[in-house]
């Protein structure tokens, strides 16, 4: 039987931890797609049913709490895990993350064992398989 590839959405801003993520996912299997900023980000979320969304917080346009609360309010990724990638690591910063309806904050410079660990343990979470 053959088992579906799942599929990351990566929005980020600075291009360097977006093809820093990229690579760590896909060569964990994952299928990655990504976007470069709020707008396009909520704009592929809206399209395409993801696994995972791994967001950024400080971006142009909207920012990821906005992009969160969006994907939140529409299908097909109302339900889909959300990971915050953030510098911020106020407890209102947090605490704001968590109310756009992320449910995971990554700070960042990341480690990329533990960016895996968070990514593998949230799509996981959701596969009554695992």
């Amino acid at each position: 039987m053959l088992v579906a590839t799942k599929s990351i959405l990566v929005v980020d801003d600075d291009e360097d931890c977006r093809i820093i993520a990229q690579r760590i996912l896909s060569r964990a299997g994952y299928t990655v797609d990504t976007a470069c900023d709020g707008a396009e980000g909520l704009e592929k979320a809206q399209s395409k049913r993801f696994d995972l969304i791994l967001l950024d917080v400080m971006m142009p346009k909207l920012d990821g709490f906005e992009v969160c609360a969006r994907i939140r309010k529409d299908k097909p990724n109302a339900d889909t895990p959300v990971v915050m990638v953030t510098a911020l690591d106020s407890i209102s910063d947090q605490a704001k993350a968590s109310e756009s309806g992320a449910q995971w904050i990554v700070n960042k410079p990341y480690d990329s064992h533990y960016l895996l660990s968070v990514a593998n343990h949230r799509v996981n979470q959701l596969d009554p398989g695992v």
